[in-house]
């Protein structure tokens, strides 16, 4: 009896090692998943409509894969996101189309997504994306 519980205990460890969940649990709350609109970016006094007139960028997030596609107001973008607990974030572009573009701002843009480091809630529908304690983008959710 004391063989076959040690059995089940060292089976469930096993099971429990070897879950997915674990290595990027904070990306698998459904709150990510979703298309999420660029609402504002600190530091310029222009508004999103008007920094970026070919579209505001956004992010497609895929919860489940851990992976995103968006728009950088200029070209589509793709790549992973990755969530290791409750506050922080890895966004990771791998691909970009390359397409010119005019003015700075898709470079802005990409500059402070590369920076992301912490994620907070304000609320359900808006996602502030944080470099150590300063936003650096703030998103909206759209259906």
């Amino acid at each position: 009896m004391k063989n076959l519980f040690l059995l089940f205990t060292i089976a469930a460890l096993l099971v429990s090692c070897n879950n997915e969940d674990h290595k990027n649990p904070g990306i698998s709350r459904p709150g990510f998943s979703g298309r999420w609109e660029l609402e504002h970016m600190p530091g310029y006094s222009q508004t999103v409509e008007l920094l970026y007139t070919s579209g505001k960028p956004w992010l497609n997030i895929d919860s489940s894969a851990g992976t995103f596609t968006g728009f950088t107001g200029c070209n589509t973008m793709s790549g992973s996101i990755e969530v290791p607990d409750s506050i922080r974030i890895q966004i990771t572009k791998e691909k970009t189309t390359e397409k010119a573009c005019a003015g700075d701002a898709e470079a802005a843009f990409l500059h402070a997504l590369a920076q992301v480091q912490f994620f907070h809630w304000q609320g359900p529908d808006s996602l502030w994306l944080l470099r150590e304690n300063r936003v650096v983008l703030r998103f909206v959710r759209k259906m």
